[in-house]
């Protein structure tokens, strides 16, 4: 399993969800269950969890981040190839 971050880069439909994310400052939401996509091919991302840190009202569009928790194997080695090679580079 592993775990990603980054830019979020939000649909609109998270103007809906927004204010409560901003609200809980980083403190789960209950109710949510947020879904992450692949961008180039819009694959949905099988995950535990999916966390979303919005400081949009100090930073702009660059304040919105993305973490995705529990990423599974062999989708993580697929789209994290480098990240995989890295860790195993370190019990060699």
């Amino acid at each position: 399993m592993g775990v990603a971050f980054g830019r979020f880069f939000p649909i609109a439909a998270y103007e809906t969800v927004q204010p409560a994310i901003i609200q809980r400052e980083g403190r789960e939401v209950e109710g949510m269950d947020f879904a992450v996509r692949i961008a180039n091919d819009g694959r949905v991302i099988e995950c535990l969890a999916v966390g979303i840190t919005d400081c949009s009202a100090d930073f702009g569009a660059e304040g919105l981040e993305v973490a995705v928790l529990g990423i599974g194997y062999p989708l993580y080695a697929e789209l994290f190839p480098q990240h995989v090679a890295a860790y195993e580079q370190q019990f060699k």
